[in-house]
């Protein structure tokens, strides 16, 4: 299963399934994150997926530069 971090709360996590849904979890059983990483739980254990946060953190930055240049015309 798959699920970003949306945010950081005290001793909880705050993450968002692949369907738009909200669990917490404990901050402990989780490996150091922060909010937009993308986590795979498998086996109880969640790890995460660097390549996939790296790959969304590059989708919305070129995103966010589209708008930019967008509303400079």
């Amino acid at each position: 299963m798959i699920f970003t971090v949306d945010r950081i709360e005290e001793n909880v996590v705050v993450l968002e399934t692949e369907d738009e849904k909200t669990v917490t979890v404990a901050r402990a059983q989780l490996p150091t994150v922060k909010a937009g990483d993308v986590l795979r739980l498998t086996a109880g254990v969640y790890t995460v997926d660097a390549k996939e946060t790296e790959r969304r953190r590059a989708e919305i930055f070129a995103l966010e530069q589209r708008l930019l240049q967008k509303s400079k015309h």
